[in-house]
């Protein structure tokens, strides 16, 4: 009964789109690192691993769910040895991709078992979980816009993860300039002093042209004070 009602469960977390995600950029090399650590115990010590983590990059996941998905591949492969033999992961870069890949050198699936392999329903292994612990992985990892898929042959069975470089964050753009009233030039005065009002007139006329503006040439006495504007 209880299996029964595991496998309702994960169906139904199959179905339902993850809600709860918490996207951020994570360094898979870390984060693979960390689930190889959570995992050790239960791989036993029949399970040769070795790890060549060189992605040196990162992607925009959930980091738990990273971590979930890599523990169920390294249980996965150890299925496979029967808890005995050696297993591989590494991680690197490929262009705009990381790619994470678990192998191991157990029989190879047939072409008939790996066409079914992420069907929940279809799917058949040694662990009767593995199928759909498959598909809803690879439906998580298809909404990161990634891919994961089963290359199976002689030579071994690897379970390849490729998912998206984080790109960088781009810098806001910088704030536009604000706005100003075009500056109003305050008109300019030429005060001409002198006692001479002809003189004070000739004056006021030389600055009009020179200045271009208006003038205000003062006479300047005890007899006469006038102003004019050119």
């Amino acid at each position: 009964m209880g299996n029964i009602s595991e496998l309702v469960s994960r169906l139904q977390e199959f179905a339902a789109p993850r809600a709860d995600e918490d996207l951020k950029d994570i360094d898979v090399d870390r984060a693979t690192k960390d689930a190889v650590e959570l995992v050790w115990s239960e791989l036993g010590e029949g399970v040769k691993l070795e790890m060549k983590l060189e992605a040196h990059a990162a992607a925009r996941v959930d980091e738990a769910l990273l971590r979930e998905l890599v523990v169920n591949l390294l249980l996965a492969a150890k299925d496979r040895v029967g808890g005995k033999g050696r297993v591989v992961l590494d991680t690197r870069r490929e262009d705009e991709r990381l790619v994470l890949r678990v192998t191991d050198f157990g029989p190879p699936y047939s072409a008939e078992d790996l066409s079914r392999l992420f069907d929940p329903l279809k799917g058949r292994s040694r662990t009767p979980h593995l199928s759909l612990l498959l598909a809803v992985g690879r439906d998580q990892v298809q909404r990161w816009g990634g891919e994961l898929v089963c290359e199976s042959s002689e030579a071994g069975t690897s379970f390849v993860l490729r998912l998206p470089v984080a790109k960088p964050a781009e810098a806001p753009p910088p704030p536009p300039p604000e706005a100003r009233a075009p500056r109003k030039e305050k008109p300019r005065r030429v005060l001409v002093v002198d006692d001479d009002v002809e003189n004070a007139r000739m004056l006021a006329r030389w600055a009009s042209r020179m200045m271009e503006r208006r003038r205000s040439p003062c006479g300047s006495g005890a007899t006469t004070r006038r102003c004019w504007t050119s």
